[in-house]
C-alpha cells in the first residue's frame, strides 16, 4: 500500500526525542524527502504536540496519584521515550496507560530509584478504572443454600489482587505523599449496586480460597486447596472463617449467582 505524502517524516517527529517540540528541533528536514517547507514543518510539529497530548492527557487521568508524586518532568521524559521505543499497540486511548506501566517499570526501580510502591499505586489506580469500566452483570439469582459441591458465580467487575505495600489505604488527595505500609495485602475489588469501587481486605486463606472459587471450583476443592496454600488444617475453625467471609461477600453483592457441580442447577431452586 502506497505511503501518504510526508508519512515517515511525521512519523519521524512524533517518535523523536527531542524537546522542546517547536520546528527549531527539526532543522535537518527542511527541503529533504518530500521537499518539506518551514510551513509544513510547522503543521506537522503541532500535530507532534497534539499526539503527545493526547498520550500524556490519558496518563493524567489514569494516574494522577502517581504523577504526583513522581513529578510531570520524569513523566514527561519517560513518555517521550515511551512513544520513541514503543507507543501503543492499541487503537484505544485507554490502553495508553497499562501499556506505559509496562515499559516503564524496570526503569522506576532500577535506573531512577524511585519508592517501590510506586508501580504498585500506579496498577491501583488502574485496576480501580478496570473495575468501574468492567461490564454490568445479568439479572442476579438468589442464592438460598450453598453446599460443598455449590460453584459460586462472581460479579464481572471482581478482581483479586496482592499488593507489597497498603496503596489502597492512601488518600485520594495528590498533594498528600504519605507512604503506605508494606506487608502482605490480598484485596477483593469490585463494582457495587451503586456503581462504587469498594476494596475488601482479605486474610491470606480468604484469598486463597476465593483465587480458586474465582476459576469456577466448587467450595470443597476452594477451601482444600485454600488451607494447603496458606498451610492450615481444614478444620471446624477454617470452615466457620470461610462461611463468615462467604456471607459477607453475599451481603456485600459480589456474588450473582450459584450451581451445584453435580446437578448444574441453580442451588436457589
Amino acid at each position: 500500500m502506497q505511503r501518504e505524502p510526508w508519512m515517515d517524516t511525521l512519523v519521524h517527529i512524533i517518535r523523536a526525542r527531542q524537546t522542546p517540540l517547536g520546528p527549531d528541533a527539526f532543522p535537518h528536514l527542511l527541503g529533504a524527502g518530500d521537499n518539506l517547507g518551514a510551513t509544513d514543518l510547522e503543521r506537522l510539529v503541532l500535530y507532534r504536540q497534539l499526539v503527545h497530548g493526547r498520550f500524556w492527557g490519558a496518563l493524567e487521568v489514569s494516574i494522577p496519584r502517581t504523577i504526583a508524586r513522581i513529578g510531570a518532568d520524569i513523566l514527561h521524559q519517560d513518555l517521550r521515550e515511551f512513544i520513541f521505543q514503543r507507543a501503543t499497540k492499541s487503537v484505544y486511548m485507554r490502553d495508553i496507560a497499562p501499556e506505559f506501566l509496562a515499559f516503564v517499570g524496570n526503569r522506576w526501580h532500577d535506573e531512577l530509584h524511585l519508592p517501590e510502591y510506586l508501580i504498585e499505586l500506579a496498577a491501583h489506580e488502574l485496576l480501580t478504572i478496570d473495575i468501574a469500566a468492567a461490564l454490568d452483570d445479568d439479572a442476579k439469582s438468589p442464592i438460598e443454600q450453598v453446599e460443598l459441591d455449590t460453584s459460586l458465580q462472581f460479579l464481572q467487575s471482581a478482581r483479586l489482587v496482592q499488593y507489597r505495600y497498603a496503596v489502597h489505604r492512601l488518600p485520594d488527595d495528590e498533594t498528600d505523599h504519605s507512604e503506605p505500609a508494606p506487608g502482605n495485602w490480598w484485596l477483593l475489588g469490585y463494582r457495587d449496586e451503586e456503581y462504587r469501587v469498594r476494596f475488601f481486605e482479605l486474610t491470606p486463606l480468604a484469598a486463597a480460597v476465593l483465587e480458586i472459587l474465582m476459576q469456577g471450583k466448587c467450595l470443597h476443592d476452594a477451601a482444600l486447596k485454600g488451607c494447603a496454600t496458606v498451610g492450615t488444617l481444614l478444620d471446624d475453625q477454617a470452615l466457620a472463617n470461610i462461611a463468615i467471609l462467604l456471607d459477607d461477600l453475599e451481603q456485600r453483592g459480589v456474588f450473582v449467582g450459584a450451581f451445584s457441580t453435580k446437578s448444574g442447577k441453580v442451588s436457589s431452586e
